[in-house]
């Protein structure tokens, strides 16, 4: 399996906060059937700008966990990407390979509680430039947990929906769960991922997640999100989870031009 959108590399941001965090949250992972998790450094986040995202240093970073993990014999293989935090400048961010995925999606989050006006217009001229936006843990936007219907607007704008792996569980809140819920049911998703950033209250949970999805939504659903995080990280196109809640929204398969 393959963790998508996770804090692991220690020290970086505000995920993990040392080595051992680092090393028990993997092995936690490992047991798990995960085989390759992609780090998301927070990138422009007006809480974290402090942080050091100069790729070759998340490189180094990324490569000495990597060391520990081999001599712990802990079998996975970590790829580091980021999380960029939406502002009006994200052609410039794609400047940066830390922030690109495979040479063609970018991991966007949004302040919780209000939509950017001109995020669509800059999520435009990201396509034109051949990059596609995801947008990270929808669910948690207030917008989409008044409308879900925002969300099938997105799809239609060929951008990719995560969702996070612990609002599925109920970890985030009763509100969190009953937007990823709705989400689900109405096959607004491409892919989930832990946001994985200590090894207590917010630990990696992708096989329980998969698990919610396939006993409620189906083991093709859950295939579909499984072969889309493969897909994911060698740049080809995803596939739309499909609906199983009764809707006058036909199902679709959104590719990617």
């Amino acid at each position: 399996m393959i963790d998508f959108h996770n804090h692991v590399i220690p020290n970086i941001d505000d995920g993990s906060s040392s080595l051992q965090m680092s090393l028990d949250m993997l092995s936690k992972a490992n047991r798990e059937g995960t085989s390759i998790i992609v780090n998301t450094v927070h990138y422009n986040h007006p809480k974290m700008l402090h942080l050091n995202t100069d790729f070759d240093y998340i490189q180094t970073q990324c490569n000495a966990l990597q060391k520990e993990l081999d001599n712990a014999n802990i079998k996975i293989k970590i790829i580091p990407h980021a999380e960029v935090y939406y502002n009006e400048d994200l052609l410039e961010a794609s400047k940066n390979p830390l922030t690109i995925i495979a040479n063609k999606y970018m991991l966007i989050e949004f302040s919780p509680l209000l939509l950017p006006i001109s995020y669509e217009e800059n999520f435009y001229q990201l396509q034109t430039d051949g990059i596609t936006p995801i947008i990270a843990h929808v669910e948690r936007y207030r917008n989409v947990q008044i409308d879900t219907e925002i969300v099938k607007r997105w799809i239609e704008k060929n951008y990719i929906i995560q969702i996070n792996c612990e609002s599925i569980l109920g970890k985030a809140g009763r509100k969190t769960q009953k937007t990823s819920m709705e989400l689900l049911e109405k096959g607004y998703c491409h892919i989930i991922g832990s946001d994985a950033h200590n090894n207590s209250s917010r630990n990696f949970c992708l096989k329980d997640a998969l698990n919610v999805i396939e006993n409620k939504y189906g083991s093709r659903n859950k295939n579909i999100v499984l072969e889309n995080l493969e897909n994911l990280i060698h740049g080809r196109d995803l596939d739309l989870m499909s609906p199983t809640k009764k809707s006058s929204f036909f199902r679709k398969f959104f590719k990617l031009s």
